[in-house]
């Protein structure tokens, strides 16, 4: 539950087999709004996409989130660096650049770490935009500093650094997208940050699949169904055919009751519970194989 500047919004959370939706209701006549359908009618890059169904007079909101999870629930468990909050950062500020261009309005932007969503695989935000949100993008950015300061890696000096730094500038100064821009713009001399991460290998040649697989944070599904996060095109394999995960710095595979089953080092796997993964393993999903590996990568901070 959130409230906005009006009465009391409530956003829940609804799931069918292949997609995750945000919900929220409003008034009607608020969903035909200029600013909405923009967001219908354009896949705008930085938001969660939208549909809308109209129900006695009301309008329900469905944002889908099938990949994501929120800023805050994933930074409790994952902590977070400066890779991260730079990241953050960028996807708001490229949203308010793309959202004036689409007459979307900064009070409706959702910015609270509880509905703010990241994606951990492709390291991308995704903001909702709910016209009835009405609340100033100031305070919001104060609330969500003040978030990403609670869990800050503070053995990670550039990350400190950073966050700290853009905590300052907003009590200094206020939001102003002028400043926050120059004060990012200051922090490129970290063009590239290397951290190490876990990925599948292909270990066969079959076209059409993918041949390495990145894992990040949150839940990644895999299958040929259209909602899962790493798609698999292969008859083969189920609809959503199992999950992977990383915990603690370690990689999971959930096997989702597939009729094909997934084997770790050539053993099926029991359905429905994690199993540790460790670097050199493999796993097969049916009969597609994959070595698992761990090594560093540069991200860059474009």
């Amino acid at each position: 539950m959130e409230r906005g500047q009006g009465s009391a919004i409530s956003f829940s959370i609804e799931k069918n087999s292949e997609k995750a939706f945000l919900i929220a209701e409003g008034e009607e006549e608020r969903a035909e709004g200029t600013d909405i359908k923009m967001l219908l009618y354009n896949r705008i890059p930085g938001f969660l996409p939208l549909t809308i169904r109209l129900v006695d007079g009301k309008a329900r909101y469905c944002y889908e989130i099938q990949g994501m999870v929120p800023l805050g629930e994933f930074v409790e468990t994952q902590k977070a660096d400066f890779t991260l909050e730079y990241s953050v950062y960028q996807g708001i500020l490229e949203a308010l650049q793309r959202g004036r261009e689409y007459f979307l309005k900064e009070e409706n932007y959702v910015l609270h770490p509880d509905f703010f969503y990241w994606n951990p695989w492709k390291r991308q935000a995704a903001i909702c935009y709910y016209p009835e949100w009405n609340r100033g993008i100031e305070g919001q950015m104060r609330e969500l500093t003040q978030c990403l300061m609670e869990h800050a890696i503070h053995s990670e000096k550039s990350g400190v650094e950073f966050i700290y730094g853009m905590y300052d500038l907003l009590e200094r100064e206020g939001f102003w997208l002028d400043n926050v821009i120059s004060y990012m713009q200051g922090k490129k001399e970290r063009e590239q940050v290397v951290e190490e991460g876990w990925q599948l290998y292909r270990t066969e040649g079959c076209t059409g699949l993918p041949e390495k697989i990145e894992v990040e944070g949150a839940e990644l599904t895999i299958g040929r169904g259209e909602g899962c996060d790493i798609l698999l095109p292969a008859e083969q394999i189920s609809r959503r055919h199992a999950k992977l995960v990383i915990r603690d710095g370690n990689l999971y595979v959930w096997d989702c009751r597939s009729t094909n089953g997934t084997c770790l080092n050539q053993k099926k796997i029991s359905a429905s519970q994690w199993i540790l993964c460790k670097s050199g393993d493999t796993l097969t999903f049916a009969d597609i194989c994959y070595r698992v590996g761990r090594g560093s990568k540069p991200i860059s901070l474009s």
